[in-house]
């Protein structure tokens, strides 16, 4: 993507570097996030849904991964490292790709490089970069659409703004939210010379075929594939219902906010003082970018699921915060001493979040150690009530199916969140009525965050009430 005027090949090899040490150094060496488990069984089966549209192009590209390893002999319990490390690898491409973008937009080489720096070195993106996870490489894949679309517009190049809107559409099938930057693409097309409504137009189309194609095909083949989006929304509305949005949600906001990287949001929020909209807004093209990102980057203040993770903000995080933050400190700080002590910092910060997530991890990952020796221990049909581990007995469960050797076990779970029932009690009762064995996991690592831990006491008076009749995990 480099120009002869841009960024040299050996500094976006080098951003690509910082990316992917960032990911490795923060994050996890194992699945820890609850959706991880789903999306491994998903890749191993070639079975979309369950989330929105189902991340079709991110679950069929994981599912070819695996039956290529697969194909040369390789063990279904090394499929998630498999995907873990070529998703990072893809995830770094979002560094590189923002330079690029911040260039062609009219930018500084020394901003362009500042700004894809801030995201190689963002705590948030590294360690949702390094899971098999969709956000880092949606995020990845939409810059790179932007990177083509800026001299698409700029040449009024129908054909090519079809090329950059259909990987837009790549993006949005590997995490549907990435279809709002259809917004951004628009806006760069109406600021273009001249083609304006045809170049908006190809976008648009590029992006709706690139989606649609795998989309299309999953309703043709896969018959179960339409009735989960039905699935998808009335959970979302339970989990609306059982768990409105607080106070705490719009602290944890803001916290995550910070932990995307507080030089580029302090750096970002002067973006609104005089100065600061004058240096953001002397080219249309910059606005085009960066306006519709920080509405979609405030707008996720109020995501039902923003108290779990800053990897929700990866999508509007380049362009609302990275891309003015290059700017800004381009702007204010033309000693290098100062830049690189702002640099210094950033990785500092990368260095103490990956010591920090180790440590909050452990407990959580200790946990995961010792479930598969736990589940062997208990029935093949027996009811498991636990939290964070929820997902990942799932996961044991259709590895053992998949494996095929031995009884095939049948674990029922009893997991918090969207599928957790409205009178646990009764629920359980149902199920020792039926003949499965009940165990209820009671350790504190193995249930994160407050809605969790409120399920955990209800878990808990049940054991109480049913002291002798359960099985409990200590």
């Amino acid at each position: 993507m480099p120009s002869s005027s841009g960024p040299s090949r050996a500094s976006l090899a080098l951003l690509y570097a910082c990316a992917t040490l960032s990911a490795w150094w923060v994050g996890p060496d194992g699945p820890v996030y609850w959706d991880s488990f789903g999306y491994v069984i998903q890749a191993i089966t070639g079975r979309v849904g369950g989330l929105m549209l189902g991340r079709p192009t991110f679950v069929l590209s994981s599912h070819f991964m695996v039956v290529v390893w697969r194909a040369l002999g390789g063990d279904l319990i090394a499929v998630e490292p498999l995907l873990r490390g070529a998703w990072m690898l893809v995830s770094g491409l979002g560094a590189p790709a923002l330079a690029c973008v911040a260039l062609r937009a009219g930018l500084s080489v020394r901003a362009a490089v500042v700004a894809g720096a801030l995201l190689a070195l963002s705590p948030a993106v590294a360690h949702s970069s390094r899971a098999v996870l969709t956000d880092a490489p949606s995020m990845a894949v939409t810059l790179v659409a932007f990177a083509l679309a800026l001299p698409a517009t700029r040449r009024g190049s129908w054909p090519a703004m079809l090329g950059a809107g259909a990987v837009l559409g790549i993006a949005a099938g590997l995490r549907e939210q990435a279809v709002f930057h259809l917004v951004t693409l628009t806006a760069l097309a109406l600021v273009a010379p001249g083609r304006r409504v045809r170049l908006a137009l190809a976008g648009i189309v590029g992006c709706v075929l690139a989606l649609g194609v795998p989309v299309a095909w999953l309703v043709a083949h896969q018959p179960s594939y339409v009735g989960t989006l039905g699935d998808w929304l009335r959970s979302m509305a339970e989990e609306r219902a059982h768990h409105p949005r607080g106070w705490r949600d719009l602290a944890m906001y803001l916290a995550w906010a910070v932990a995307s990287g507080p030089v580029a949001l302090v750096a970002a929020m002067a973006a609104v003082t005089p100065r600061g909209r004058a240096l953001v807004g002397r080219d249309a093209r910059v606005l085009a970018l960066v306006v519709p990102s920080a509405v979609q980057f405030a707008a996720l203040a109020g995501y039902q699921d923003i108290a779990f993770s800053p990897r929700y903000l990866l999508a509007a995080l380049p362009c609302a915060v990275m891309l003015p933050a290059g700017i800004l400190i381009d702007a204010w700080s033309p000693r290098a001493r100062v830049r690189h002590a702002l640099v210094a910092s950033t990785v500092g910060l990368v260095l103490v979040a990956g010591v920090a997530m180790r440590r909050v991890e452990r407990p959580l990952r200790g946990a995961l150690r010792e479930l598969p020796a736990r589940l062997s221990t208990i029935p093949a049909d027996a009811a498991v009530v636990t939290g964070q581990l929820c997902p990942a007995v799932v996961y044991h469960r259709e590895l053992g199916r998949l494996a095929g050797a031995g009884v095939a076990p049948r674990w029922v779970q009893v997991c918090p969140g969207w599928r957790w029932p409205t009178n646990l009690e009764a629920r359980l009762d149902s199920l020792r009525a039926g003949g499965h064995a009940v165990v209820i996991d009671l350790r504190d690592d193995a249930w994160v965050g407050d809605r969790q831990r409120s399920a955990r006491a209800e878990a808990v008076r049940y054991a109480r009430a049913h002291a002798g009749e359960v099985t409990l995990w200590r």
